[in-house]
């Protein structure tokens, strides 16, 4: 089985701060949120891992991130029974 990824990552930045916030909803099949898929944000340069957390019940998830000098992350949602999604995040040179 697939995973069908509804990407509305909101990216909201709060320079007082410091952090940016990543938040999207992970589907299954027939748009069934998927509760407790692990969702990881890493570097794509050396795959280390900047952040991670898991979707509640209604597949949601919020991640805030630190500052960090990349341009670019990867975003790797993986559940149970499907096959991993994997998607490029683009402009994080603010961050």
């Amino acid at each position: 089985m697939k995973i069908k990824l509804l990407y509305s990552l909101l990216i909201i930045s709060n320079f007082c701060l410091g952090q940016t916030v990543i938040k999207g909803i992970i589907l299954g099949e027939q748009n069934i949120p998927l509760e407790n898929a692990t969702i990881i944000i890493s570097k794509i340069n050396d795959e280390s891992i900047i952040g991670y957390t898991i979707s509640n019940i209604k597949g949601a998830y919020s991640l805030s991130l630190k500052k960090t000098n990349v341009d670019s992350l990867n975003l790797k949602v993986s559940f149970i029974g499907f096959n991993s999604k994997e998607k490029n995040l683009q402009h994080f040179s603010n961050l």
